[in-house]
């Protein structure tokens, strides 16, 4: 009855989502923070304004041009009598129906075409323009796109962890050349003489200087140990922005939370047109809300939870753990939906060192291999009614408890060839074991369709699957 109430209670919590997550409707921020998306434009059009549909080459040639660098267009399409199509010979990043003009209206974009950019910062940088504005501005951001020097320190390892996480994010470039790096630090000589403009000063929320450098340091924060990194413009030798996270033993996981946090503190107030004052990030949550929407997240650990967490409470207090779970998680949806298999087994092996084999595979650049459960061996099974997926043949992990009284004549095998979708002839091992005798597993013999059992002491081949 407790866990009852306190669902109901963080589902309340949930439930009161602000305009400000719900991109669908009137924002951009969750589109800003997508790894590799660096500009998003929004175009309002309509099939019936002419404006609208000349201005659709120059679109799309921005798109190819941009397109792979990180730029992303988004089209509202204001539409008469209900209706909202695909533009013709276009094909947008995302299309936006807005039936009846009610974005138009609050982002006082109702003479069209109208078109808004934003960096992934947040900051807007054409407001009420056209595709031309757009174009200018792009062509300046990526001629001016942050380069960010990381210096190396004692840790090598931890140096190249960080570049990796930063490349994987895709939001700032990561100096590689001598040319550069020499550039870059003449820059920061320069900025160190007495003679440099003392009156340059670093404002929060403004674009990451073009030039820039990440100091990797650890340090002691409070009781807790903690890794550092800080950003620093080179022309005015100030802090743009710094993440953190706790040292745990983890370093992969504290660089990807380090990165992480830092890339959060230089998205600044998301500006949208229409309103006065710019869009406010939620402030950092330390209410009991949050704690207890964190706290049940963690109970339960289901994608759909932590999603509805991470909308609530983006800057909360289990925010880079939300994100790091819905990865795993839907990642782990895709895999059930699209089995990937690998190569067979060159020897024909006992069904523990099956096991051992596919859990050490490397292959594909993969390493999350497992032997395949009987229900997932079947989905590779065709010409056989009763033993492929969804055939007659009984034998399921689903069942539960897989015992001989299971097996079936519908299990059997039947004359004939070509039983395997991956031309396979020989006899496999799958992780189900027989629940009345824990020596024996279940096999599928791909020679002739025929699902069997065996002592795990025999000799079949293997394919993994992930």
């Amino acid at each position: 009855m407790k866990k009852i109430t306190v669902f109901f209670l963080v589902l309340a919590v949930f439930s009161t989502l602000s305009a400000w997550d719900e991109f669908n409707k009137y924002s951009i921020a969750d589109e800003l923070r997508k790894p590799g998306v660096k500009l998003v434009a929004v175009d309002f059009y309509a099939t019936w304004c002419e404006p609208c549909n000349a201005a659709i080459p120059k679109w799309k040639k921005l798109q190819e041009k941009y397109g792979d660098k990180g730029f992303e267009l988004i089209v509202v399409s204001v539409q008469s009598e209900g209706s909202c199509s695909q533009p013709p010979q276009w094909n947008p990043d995302k299309i936006i129906c807005d039936y009846d003009g009610e974005i138009a209206d609050a982002w006082h974009a109702n003479n069209l075409p109208q078109a808004f950019l934003w960096s992934w910062q947040g900051n807007l940088l054409v407001a009420h323009g056209g595709v031309d504005n757009v174009t200018a501005a792009i062509e300046k951001y990526f001629k001016n796109i942050p380069r960010v020097y990381v210096e190396e320190g004692n840790d090598k390892n931890l140096y190249n962890m960080v570049r990796s996480e930063l490349a994987k994010k895709s939001k700032i470039e990561i100096v590689a050349s001598d040319k550069e790096r020499a550039k870059l630090a003449e820059l920061r000589k320069k900025s160190a003489q007495a003679n440099f403009d003392t009156k340059l000063q670093c404002k929060l929320g403004e674009e990451v200087s073009a030039n820039s450098r990440l100091v990797i340091s650890k340090q002691q924060r409070g009781k807790k140990n903690a890794l550092v990194l800080e950003l620093f413009s080179v022309e005015k030798g100030c802090l743009t922005a710094s993440g953190t996270a706790t040292i745990r033993g983890n370093p992969e996981q504290e660089v990807a939370e380090a990165v992480y946090n830092l890339l959060k503190n230089l998205l600044g107030d998301v500006k949208m047109p229409g309103e006065n004052k710019a869009q406010k990030r939620p402030e950092q949550s330390t209410s009991s809300a949050d704690s207890k929407a964190c706290e049940y997240a963690k109970s339960e650990g289901s994608f759909e939870i932590w999603e509805m967490y991470l909308k609530k409470f983006p800057n909360g207090e289990c925010s880079f753990e939300a994100e790091s779970k819905i990865g795993k998680l839907k990642t782990k949806k895709e895999d059930r939906k699209s089995l990937q298999w690998s190569e067979k087994s060159q020897n024909a092996i006992n069904w523990d060192n099956a096991k051992q084999y596919c859990e050490n595979l490397t292959e594909g650049g993969f390493t999350d291999w497992r032997l395949p459960n009987i229900d997932e061996l079947r989905t590779l099974i065709q010409n056989h009614p009763g033993t492929q997926t969804g055939g007659t043949c009984p034998i399921s992990k689903k069942s539960g408890k897989l015992t001989l009284r299971d097996w079936k004549n519908d299990c059997s095998g039947r004359s004939g060839n070509n039983f395997s979708k991956l031309g396979d002839t020989d006899w496999f091992w799958s992780s189900s074991v027989r629940s009345d005798y824990s020596n024996v597993a279940w096999y599928v013999a791909f020679s002739s369709g025929y699902l069997g059992y065996h002592g795990k002491d025999g000799n079949y081949y293997v394919r993994c699957v992930r």
